[in-house]
C-alpha cells in the first residue's frame, strides 16, 4: 500500500499519472505495441509456411516432418551470430540517449559487417547439409530436410544483417517502422509459399524447396526495405551512416 501511495506520488510530481506522465504506459506502449505487431507477422510468417506444407505432403512425400528438423538445423546456425546483431538495438539507444548521434552510423555498420561476413560460411554449409541429416531413418524425409536446408541458407545471412539494421530504428524507438518492414516480408513469404509450393499462376510446383525460396527472398526483401530507408533517412548525415561504414576498433 505505502508502495502504491509512493508511486503515485511520484506520478503527480512528474505531472501525470502513470499513463500519461513521461515513460508511462502510453509511451511504453507506443514502442512496445508495433513490437508485438512485428513478432505476431513473424509467426504468421512459419504458420502459413508449415500450413502449406502440410496441405502439399502426402505419406510418399512427408515435406512437413521434414520442415520441423531443417528449420531448427537452420536456426542453430543463425541464432549466435544473429542474437549478436540484435545487440546493436542496445548502442543506438545509448548513442541516441547520449547526445552522441555521429556514433549511432558506427554501430550498426559493425552489425551489418558481422551479417555479410557470416553470409559465405552460411553458404558453405549448403554441401554439408546431406551429411548433417544422413541419419534419418527415411531416406525421402531426408532429401527433404536436405533440401529445406539448404534453401534456407541462401537467406542466413539476411536474417543477420536486417537485425542489425532494424536496430537502427528499434534503438531510437521508432519501431513503427520496423513493423511495416515485417508486414512487407510476411507478405513475400505468404505470396511466394503460395506460388512456389503449388505452382499457382504458371510458376513450377517446387513444394518445400518453394517454402525455403519464399522464405530466403523474404529475409532479402527486409534488407532490402531497410537499406532504402535508411538511404532516405533524413538522419543520414548526422548519424554517419555512410561515413560509419568502417571498422570501430574498441
Amino acid at each position: 500500500m505505502t508502495s502504491l501511495l509512493m508511486t503515485e506520488k511520484t506520478a503527480a510530481e512528474e505531472g501525470g499519472n502513470w499513463w500519461s506522465r513521461p515513460c508511462g504506459g502510453r509511451e511504453v506502449l507506443a514502442i512496445a505495441l508495433p513490437l508485438v505487431v512485428s513478432t505476431m507477422f513473424w509467426s504468421i510468417q512459419w504458420f502459413v509456411d508449415r500450413m502449406f506444407l502440410m496441405w502439399h505432403s502426402s505419406a510418399e512425400l512427408p515435406e512437413m516432418a521434414a520442415a520441423l528438423p531443417a528449420g531448427m538445423a537452420h536456426w542453430t546456425l543463425i541464432c549466435l551470430p544473429g542474437g549478436i546483431a540484435s545487440f546493436v538495438n542496445t548502442f543506438v539507444a545509448q548513442y541516441h540517449g547520449a547526445g552522441k548521434p555521429e556514433r549511432i552510423g558506427l554501430a550498426v555498420a559493425q552489425g551489418v559487417r558481422l551479417g555479410w561476413i557470416c553470409t559465405p560460411l552460411f553458404l558453405l554449409a549448403i554441401p554439408l547439409a546431406p551429411y548433417l541429416f544422413a541419419g534419418s531413418a527415411n531416406p525421402v524425409l531426408a532429401r527433404l530436410e536436405t533440401d529445406y536446408f539448404q534453401y534456407l541458407a541462401f537467406g542466413a545471412g539476411a536474417v543477420v544483417i536486417g537485425n542489425a539494421m532494424s536496430a537502427y530504428y528499434t534503438g531510437r524507438g521508432m519501431t513503427r517502422v520496423v513493423m511495416f518492414v515485417q508486414i512487407g516480408g510476411t507478405l513475400v513469404n505468404v505470396v511466394g509459399d503460395y506460388l512456389l509450393i503449388f505452382g499457382a499462376l504458371g510458376f513450377p510446383e517446387m513444394g518445400i524447396k518453394g517454402a525455403a525460396i519464399a522464405t530466403a527472398a523474404a529475409n532479402w526483401f527486409n534488407v532490402g526495405a531497410f537499406m532504402v530507408l535508411m538511404r532516405l533517412s533524413p538522419d543520414r548525415e548526422l548519424h554517419g551512416l555512410a561515413s560509419g561504414n568502417r571498422f570501430d576498433a574498441p
